[in-house]
C-alpha cells in the first residue's frame, strides 16, 4: 500500500501555520517569555513544518531536490567538522538540528501559501512591542529578555523580511512605512549594524518605489522632493553646532562618531578566528575554535561563522550559492529581491544572524528560490488563479 500525503494549497493548513507559530513565537520569546517551555514549543512547530517541507519535495511529479541536495552537502561538511575538531566542537549538534529545519522551513514558505495581511500583522506585532517599551523609557538594553540592544534590529529584521518577501512572491503593492518603522527602532539601538541595514532597506525602497511610478512627471517630482529632502539634511547633519542635529547625533548615532564605519572590536575578532585558522591544515579545513577569540564563540559575522560551524567547505558552498542567487537576480532584473537579499547580508556581515541566528531561514529561502521558480512552484498544487500567470525565466 502506497502511502500518499498530499499537501494542497491552504494559507491555514498546518505547514503554513508552523510558520506563523515559528515567527510569533520567536517575538514572544525574546519580548515577553524566555523559558523552556516556549522554546520547546517554538521547536515543536518548527519541527513539524519542516518535516512537511521535506515532503513537499519528495511528493511531487516535478522533484525537488535542491534543498535535500543542500541538506546532505551540509551535513557531510558538519560531519567532517565534528570528527576532525578535535576537542571542540564549533558548531553543536543541537544547533546543526536548527539548520535542518530552517532548510525545510524555507520550501514551506517558498510555496507562497502563507496569509500576506497576516505577516504585516506579526511585523506590526513585533515592531510596536518594542516601540512600546522605548516610549516607556525602557532602557534599551532590558527591552530583550535575554539579548542586549543589538539584537533588537536582528529580531526586527526577521518579521520585516516576511513581510516584503510576501509582497515580492504575491505581487502585492510594496510599502515603505515597516522599513522606515525598523530604520526608527534601530536608531534607538544605537548598533551601527542595524542603522546601516534599515538605512539601506529605506533607501532602496523608497528609489524602488519610485522606478515602479509610470507618470513621468510624478516620478520627476519625487526625485527632486529626495534630492531636495537629502541635500537638506546633509546641510544640516553637517553643522553639528546645531544644538537639535548635534543632540541628536550625540545620542543615537554616538558609535558612528566615536568610531566611524568601522569596529575596532569586530576586526580583532575575525583576524583572531583567521589567524588560529593558519595554526594547522585541519584549523584552515575546518575552522579554529571560536571559544579561542573574545566573546566566546560569536565572531559577530554570520559568513565567517559559517565558515567555524561547517568548515571551509561549508563556508565556499554557501558563497557559491549566495552569488550564484544575485546573479540570477540581476539577469531577471527583479530589484525587489535584490534589496532584500542584500538588506539581509548588511545585517548578517557584522552579526550572527545566520548559524544560531534566527533569520537562517531567509538565507535558503535566497539561496533556493530560482531552482523553486524553475519547478514553477509544483504547478499540480497550484490554484488555477496563479497557475494562469506564468513564470518570467531566462532560457
Amino acid at each position: 500500500m502506497k502511502l500518499s500525503l498530499r499537501i494542497k494549497p491552504n494559507a491555514w493548513s498546518i505547514n503554513n501555520t508552523c510558520i506563523y507559530i515559528f515567527f510569533i513565537m520567536t517575538a514572544i520569546i525574546f519580548l515577553y517569555q524566555y523559558d523552556n517551555l516556549a522554546f520547546n514549543l517554538r521547536y515543536g512547530f518548527m519541527s513539524i513544518g519542516a518535516i512537511l517541507g521535506f515532503w513537499i519535495c519528495i511528493n511531487n511529479k516535478n522533484k525537488f531536490y535542491q534543498p535535500l541536495i543542500l541538506l546532505i552537502a551540509l551535513s557531510i561538511c558538519w560531519l567532517f567538522c565534528f570528527l576532525g575538531q578535535s576537542g571542540y566542537l564549533n558548531y553543536s549538534f543541537a544547533n546543526y538540528l536548527y539548520t535542518v529545519l530552517y532548510i525545510g522551513l524555507s520550501v514551506v514558505l517558498l510555496r507562497n501559501e502563507y496569509n500576506h495581511s497576516l505577516t504585516l500583522a506579526i511585523y506590526f506585532f513585533t515592531a510596536l512591542t518594542i516601540l512600546l517599551r522605548i516610549i516607556q523609557n525602557v532602557n534599551m538594553n532590558h527591552i530583550l529578555l535575554a539579548n542586549s540592544r543589538n539584537f533588537i534590529s536582528v529580531l526586527l529584521l526577521l518579521p520585516l523580511l516576511f513581510y516584503y518577501v510576501s509582497c515580492h512572491d504575491k505581487k502585492k503593492p510594496i510599502y515603505v512605512l515597516p522599513a522606515i518603522l525598523y530604520f526608527y527602532i534601530s536608531i534607538y539601538a544605537v548598533g551601527r549594524g542595524g542603522i546601516v541595514s534599515s538605512g539601506f532597506l529605506v533607501i532602496a525602497l523608497c528609489i524602488y518605489k519610485i522606478t515602479q511610478i509610470e507618470n513621468k512627471n510624478i516620478k520627476r517630482l519625487m526625485w527632486l522632493i529626495i534630492i531636495i529632502i537629502a541635500f537638506t539634511v546633509g546641510l544640516y547633519m553637517s553643522n553639528l553646532n546645531s544644538l537639535v542635529i548635534g543632540r541628536f547625533l550625540n545620542s543615537y548615532f554616538s558609535r558612528f562618531l566615536l568610531k566611524g564605519a568601522t569596529d575596532t572590536s569586530r576586526v580583532t575578532i575575525w583576524n583572531e578566528f583567521f589567524t588560529n585558522n593558519l595554526d594547522s591544515l585541519a584549523s584552515f579545513l575546518l575552522g579554529s575554535n571560536t571559544s579561542l577569540v573574545r566573546y566566546d564563540g560569536n565572531l559577530h559575522n554570520s559568513f565567517i561563522q559559517a565558515y567555524a560551524s561547517f568548515g571551509l567547505m561549508g563556508f565556499l558552498i554557501l558563497l557559491v550559492l549566495l552569488g550564484r542567487a544575485i546573479i540570477q537576480g540581476f539577469k531577471q532584473r527583479d530589484a525587489l529581491f535584490l534589496i532584500l537579499l542584500f538588506g539581509l547580508s548588511l545585517r548578517a556581515f557584522t552579526d550572527r544572524v545566520f548559524f544560531q541566528g534566527y533569520c537562517e531561514i531567509f538565507l535558503y529561502y535566497f539561496i533556493l528560490y530560482w531552482d523553486y521558480k524553475k519547478h514553477y512552484f509544483f504547478a499540480q498544487d497550484l490554484p488555477p488563479s496563479i497557475m494562469k500567470q506564468g513564470v518570467r525565466l531566462n532560457s
